[in-house]
């Protein structure tokens, strides 16, 4: 229990320390700006909705369709199938 309480300490004493060294680092940084009306964040809301309706078909999509060279190792393993069973 004090381990944890001496550690918090420390971090906190750590961190005064980083805001008073970089402060004028700190400082200059521009302010974060987020404005957004309720009409956008509703429309934000509609689109994220789309889009996670979207991800499931697009990944079942994504695993029908393959690429050049998954076509070309299917071939070669169904033409060295072909030729075991040819041997047998």
């Amino acid at each position: 229990m004090q381990d944890k309480e001496i550690e918090h300490a420390y971090k906190e004493a750590q961190r005064a320390e980083n805001m008073v060294k970089y402060k004028d680092e700190i400082l200059s940084r521009p302010k974060n700006e987020w404005f957004k009306t309720i009409k956008q964040a509703a429309e934000l809301r509609k689109e994220s909705k789309n889009d996670l309706g979207n991800v499931g078909t697009k990944f079942d999509a994504s695993l029908t369709e393959m690429t050049k060279t998954q076509k070309a190792i299917a071939k070669k393993r169904e033409k060295k199938a072909a030729e075991k069973l040819e041997a047998a």
